[in-house]
């Protein structure tokens, strides 16, 4: 069920995560992952202190998950919050080698105060591999790349993202203000065209009912198809 939710919050749906999420929070409101799902929700309607607040919920569940320094980091620079992003980072997972995700939540802040060197020296092929298939780490990369003025490593990592989910048009076309820097380039729309067209017409092929199979014939003397 909550990937189901998170499903429609990442495409951009909230109105089909919602009733999800509801359900999820009368059969186990203390589950840490359905507390991340209402941060996402939050996070991309523009609402950071509700963010905050599930993410804050989230932690207090599992307050060894790796994820949530990188979720609050992305939270607090998006609302501007920078001094509280490098607290953040830098307090709660000091080891940026400790785990994959305390390694991108330090390129996202050295990337959000311009240190392009310390950015790029924790960077790696092996990084990169544990980060790729995933549709929101892919997106925060992006959003590092994006501070760092490169628009052509953005787009990557951010086609990547798209590729594996993401296609909140709404927030990515308008409201994402991380990825602000480099609007306007021109494979940064092209991408964005493509994710309109899938966006628009999501909703409509993922409930379309399955389509019959062609029918098959049998053998008769046998009784077995061919």
């Amino acid at each position: 069920m909550i990937y189901l939710a998170f499903g429609w919050t990442w495409a951009g749906f909230p109105a089909r995560a919602r009733p999800v999420y509801e359900r999820m929070l009368d059969i186990d409101p203390l589950f840490d992952y359905l507390l991340f799902g209402l941060g996402f929700e939050a996070y991309f309607a523009g609402d950071y202190a509700e963010a905050e607040r599930q993410y804050e919920k989230a932690r207090q569940l599992s307050p060894d998950h790796p994820g949530i320094v990188m979720v609050m980091a992305q939270t607090f620079a998006s609302a501007g919050q920078i001094e509280r992003m490098v607290r953040c980072v830098n307090e709660s997972a000091p080891d940026p080698h400790a785990h994959p995700l305390h390694t991108l939540s330090h390129i996202f802040k050295h990337a959000l105060v311009g240190e392009v060197a310390a950015a790029d020296a924790l960077m790696s092929a092996d990084l990169e591999s544990k980060l790729w298939s995933d549709f929101q780490y892919t997106h925060v990369m992006a959003q590092a790349q994006a501070a760092l003025g490169r628009p052509t490593e953005a787009v990557r990592w951010l086609t990547q993202s798209t590729e594996r989910g993401l296609l909140n048009y709404p927030f990515l076309s308008a409201h994402d203000p991380l990825i602000a820097k480099i609007r306007g380039d021109e494979n940064l729309e092209s991408l964005l065209e493509r994710v309109r067209q899938s966006w628009e017409t999501f909703e409509a092929r993922v409930s379309a009912p399955p389509q019959p199979s062609p029918a098959s014939t049998t053998d008769p003397s046998s009784g077995r198809h061919p």
